[in-house]
């Protein structure tokens, strides 16, 4: 089995670096291209938070527009 080339762990541990640098694989050999890895990123919990944001304030919506809707129903039935 191969491995493709890519950006890996870097398994040269001994250079004095911290162990999150990367090193790329050209698919038979380490080669001495290195590089820091991409900060995490945050999108996903940005898009989690506003959907909930977002369904929390629909479903407020709804049951205040159901409250008025019940209410004003009530009345017209106690006014007959």
């Amino acid at each position: 089995m191969t491995v493709p080339p890519g950006w890996y762990p870097d398994p040269v541990a001994g250079d004095g670096s911290d162990g999150e640098e990367l090193r790329w694989w050209d698919g038979a050999r380490w080669t001495d291209q290195v590089r820091q890895p991409e900060p995490a990123r945050r999108s996903a919990w940005r898009a989690v938070t506003i959907t909930l944001t977002v369904t929390a304030v629909a479903f407020v919506g709804v049951v205040i527009a159901v409250a008025v809707w019940f209410s004003l129903a009530l009345r017209s039935t106690g006014n007959k």
